[in-house]
């Protein structure tokens, strides 16, 4: 969302006060109010008076979906369309934003359509009010003082009342997506028993191995519900995303043929999570629909064996990134980009006198492969608190939190001297540690390191 520009009160000509005029219109439309002219003009073939530069490549994306629509065929007409949305938003809007800042563009007859055709439609930009508890993100959507409502008249936000009484923050709906999925590699795509139906019936229609998948029967949505394969908010759980001997076993209907059983299932829920289209939804109504998406898509899709383990990595995932988050296990499974190391946090042999103190039994082996990590730099790695040394500390220890608190805080410190501090690394910790809670050692809750990260977050933001 763009700030309104300021516009100095002059004494202006007739053409100065066109242009002034119409640059402060544009500057209160939102991105998707642009998106959606853009996406109305390419598809109803309104597309003269454009700027040159803008006008050709419209003229292609025109040319593509006549053809389509000349097909009648209904998934190249929607697939089409996708790929239009996708142009205006992540290209269309950017580049007429560009263009609206030369002011021979602002007395075109194409930009005085839009004048008239966006009046009214800006809207105003929205925050979002957010704390951390136990590593977790508790939010609530605001305009003004006032929590935004969804189409149901229902406040938007996972965490009210907590928020009234909490430290918290004011982000923007960017910077809160962009703190949110930091370090995420894992999709929170909501598989519903009607999409998962959806993705059988369109896989079994369109895969190469259709003619194997034609007769073969798959676990019911309720038989993955049961089974562990979906979360109770019907996301694909933790214990099946994660490479372990130990993970969950999946029961297939009857059938001699396991092994084509269990590539259906993995191109169906691999389709559920990496499926673009299913990542957007209205969230919540303004002054229009104002749409947000909050979908995260799978980095890291996994195949199925045979057996019904969760053994490969697909040849679809995605190359890990600085500050993805993971096991150690998981993560070296993919490739890296850039020069980059896995950091545990906190470090082996810290988890291993933890597991010592509280008389849990684990091997050396699964410490290191089920630990959790994130994906540094080798210089940040070489400065951190326990890098090629033992915690003294490491026998007192009764739960992750203290180290983590320990590892997390000279990461940041490091990282602030070299002014490398950033939303992405403040972010990632956070997904480390509420992950290390939720699925670790629960009693790991440290609100000495929630405060840590609100703190920093707040000083980046300034």
């Amino acid at each position: 969302m763009n700030k309104i520009i300021a516009i100095k009160q002059e004494t202006l000509t007739s053409k100065d006060s066109l242009i002034a005029t119409t640059k402060l219109k544009i500057s209160t439309w939102s991105d998707l109010a642009i998106e959606n002219y853009l996406f109305e003009s390419i598809t109803q073939n309104n597309i003269s008076g454009f700027p040159s530069s803008l006008h050709e490549e419209l003229k292609g994306y025109v040319a593509v979906y006549q053809t389509a629509l000349n097909s009648k065929n209904k998934d190249l007409i929607q697939g089409t369309e996708t790929l239009i949305r996708i142009y205006a938003e992540e290209v269309g809007v950017w580049k007429l934003r560009d263009l609206m800042g030369k002011d021979g563009v602002y007395s075109s007859p194409r930009l005085q359509h839009m004048c008239e055709k966006l009046e009214g439609v800006h809207y105003q930009i929205p925050m979002v009010k957010m704390t951390i508890k136990a590593g977790k993100v508790l939010w609530q959507f605001m305009l003004g003082d006032e929590p935004i409502k969804d189409a149901q008249g229902k406040p938007v936000q996972n965490g009210h009342p907590i928020l009234e009484t909490a430290k918290s923050l004011r982000l923007t709906l960017d910077q809160f997506v962009k703190f949110k999925n930091a370090g995420k590699r894992y999709s929170n795509v909501t598989i519903t028993e009607a999409r998962y139906n959806e993705a059988v019936e369109h896989v079994r229609k369109n895969s190469p191995l259709k003619a194997c998948f034609t007769k073969l029967k798959l676990p019911s949505h309720h038989d993955l519900v049961t089974n562990g394969v979906l979360d109770p908010k019907n996301r694909l759980a933790y214990s099946f995303r994660q490479l372990s001997s130990e993970t969950i076993k999946i029961s297939y209907p009857y059938s001699t043929k396991r092994a084509d059983q269990a590539d259906f299932l993995t191109q169906v829920l691999q389709h559920c999570v990496t499926h673009a289209a299913w990542g957007k939804r209205n969230e919540f109504v303004l002054d229009g629909p104002q749409e947000l998406n909050r979908t995260r898509l799978e980095k890291s899709p996994k195949k199925i064996a045979g057996t019904g383990r969760v053994t490969f990595v697909s040849e679809s995932s995605q190359p890990v990134s600085k500050w993805d988050a993971g096991t150690y296990k998981e993560l070296c499974a993919f490739k890296r980009v850039g020069d980059l190391e896995y950091d545990h946090i906190p470090s082996q042999s810290t988890v291993k006198s933890i597991f010592k103190t509280t008389k849990r039994t684990e091997s050396a082996q699964n410490v290191k492969e089920q630990s959790l990590c994130l994906a540094v730099e080798t210089q940040l790695h070489k400065t951190g608190a326990t890098h090629g040394t033992v915690d003294p500390d490491a026998n007192t220890y009764q739960n992750l939190g203290p180290p983590m608190l320990k590892d997390i805080r000279t990461h940041l410190e490091n990282l602030e001297k070299k002014g490398q501090l950033s939303i992405e690394a403040i972010g990632s910790m956070r997904t480390l540690y509420h992950l290390n809670v939720k699925y670790r050692f629960p009693e790991s809750q440290s609100v000495e390191l929630d405060t840590l990260l609100l703190n920093y977050l707040e000083k980046l933001l300034k």
